[in-house]
């Protein structure tokens, strides 16, 4: 998707995520920045003039860099967007906003959060439902269930769809011979 595409799609992505929070909610934001063309293309500009309390920079283990032109990026961003009621669970705050946790390796999805990650985050927040409007391999809603919250999923592809409902199922999700349909419309369990 070309670079002014992305930005407008994901402002408003984040302009209808803003709407529906409560006046003491919170939405976690990752998105990493990237090289393209030789150049980086800061993905910050996306939330110019959203409520943003805090970056919390996400320092991942192990990877792969196949472009000789650029370090090793081991770190992505993860955006702390909130209404002003907002307050960290009880405890939460003795978390530095540096968070040095593995990246998934064993899950078939091409950019899965690990559980470790969205464990912390929905930790962090005394929020009874959680809403992921790109849920990929469902790694929020099996976070959710340990801390006993709702969710909310949301994925177009019927293939990661699919794959997150065997895994919150306790299936055997990590098959990858999932059906590979794509639909237009995002599917929410």
């Amino acid at each position: 998707m070309p670079y002014a595409e992305y930005i407008a799609w994901q402002r408003e992505c984040v302009a209808e995520m803003c709407r529906i929070i409560k006046d003491d909610g919170a939405i976690f934001y990752n998105n990493k920045n990237r090289v393209q063309n030789g150049l980086l293309e800061d993905r910050g500009e996306i939330l110019k003039g959203f409520p943003l309390r805090q970056i919390i920079i996400w320092k991942r283990s192990g990877a792969i860099n196949f472009n000789a032109g650029y370090f090793l990026p081991t770190t992505e961003q993860i955006y702390l967007l909130c209404n002003k009621a907002f307050k960290l669970a009880k405890g939460a705050n003795k978390n530095t906003d540096v968070w040095e946790i593995k990246q998934e390796m064993k899950n078939p999805h091409p950019a899965p959060f690990p559980e470790e990650l969205i464990d912390r985050i929905i930790s962090s927040t005394t929020g009874k439902i959680i809403l992921d409007p790109f849920a990929g391999s469902g790694t929020t809603a099996v976070s959710a269930k340990k801390f006993d919250r709702s969710f909310i999923l949301i994925e177009k592809s019927l293939k990661y769809c699919e794959m997150a409902q065997k895994r919150i199922d306790g299936g055997d999700w990590r098959q990858r011979d999932v059906a590979s349909r794509e639909i237009s419309l995002p599917i929410i369990f």
